[in-house]
């Protein structure tokens, strides 16, 4: 299975904002108001994020995350490194590519994406049972077992999907 701590922000991300040999990184929590610093590979990230099971066999998209992590990073660098961004230049358009599929699946991977989404759930139940629907009816299917690992099946599917759904737009 995949490391337990898992970024939703990569950390060559986080390292390009920090300063010394951990890269120290200064934040502010919104929700408690308060500002911090701390590690650059300690940061941004939740334990077993992106892992669940489907059909009681364990899975997890970090592998392929950090695949697109590391193709990323290797653009970013070589944008960098020619200090210019040209269309017209075909390795540009291979990098152009690389960073629209890698900023797609930036906007639904986060924390903070998975509480919406459960949030949006929770509301929209409300609302049916209110309306009549049946209890069974918002029953997790059996492939994915529990509500919770339900809701983390489902993340890990849009996550996996954001290509189709907001790539092709850009």
């Amino acid at each position: 299975m995949s490391s337990p701590l898992q970024h939703y922000i990569p950390r060559f991300v986080l390292k390009r904002f920090g300063r010394g040999n951990t890269h120290q990184v200064h934040v502010f929590d919104k929700s408690a108001g308060k500002s911090f610093s701390g590690a650059a590979h300690r940061l941004a990230a939740e334990r077993k994020l992106y892992d669940f099971q489907f059909k009681g066999v364990p899975m997890s998209l970090e592998e392929s995350l950090g695949e697109l992590e590391s193709e990323t990073a290797k653009c970013v660098e070589a944008i960098l490194g020619r200090g210019r961004l040209s269309v017209r230049e075909p390795e540009v358009i291979e990098e152009r590519g690389a960073i629209i599929r890698f900023l797609a699946v930036q906007m639904v991977r986060t924390a903070g994406a998975l509480t919406r989404a459960n949030d949006l759930a929770q509301k929209l139940k409300a609302i049916a049972l209110e309306l009549g629907a049946p209890e069974d009816y918002f029953k997790s299917p059996p492939e994915v077992g529990s509500d919770e690992n339900a809701l983390k099946a489902y993340f890990a599917r849009r996550i996996y999907s954001v290509n189709k759904d907001l790539g092709r737009h850009w």
